[in-house]
């Protein structure tokens, strides 16, 4: 992820920024992290005044639009399917 380092519970990982931060929290979430830039998203976490509250805000905002789906129709597998493909080949290039 970085190429600064940064001892996090006696361990040097790999200092990453806000913004790298931010564009692993949903792999964060997913659990697609691996162990070594888990740990930095981590360090990074304990050490910045910023991030927690965005992480905070992002589990608010997950656990509300879950909650809006109650009673509300599925949507169609093909859409769902069509949606994430563009989603993530926009991810892929961001």
């Amino acid at each position: 992820m970085a190429e600064l380092k940064t001892n996090f519970h006696g361990t040097w990982v790999d200092r990453i920024t806000c913004k790298q931060f931010v564009e692993s929290v949903t792999d964060y979430f997913e659990n697609k992290l691996t162990a070594v830039d888990r740990t930095s998203f981590e360090a990074h976490l304990a050490e910045c005044s910023g991030c927690p509250t965005h992480l905070e805000q992002m589990r608010t905002t997950i656990a509300s639009l879950g909650k809006l789906t109650n009673g509300l129709p599925e949507l169609h597998p093909k859409a769902r399917k069509e949606l994430l493909a563009v989603y993530r080949k926009w991810k892929a290039h961001s």
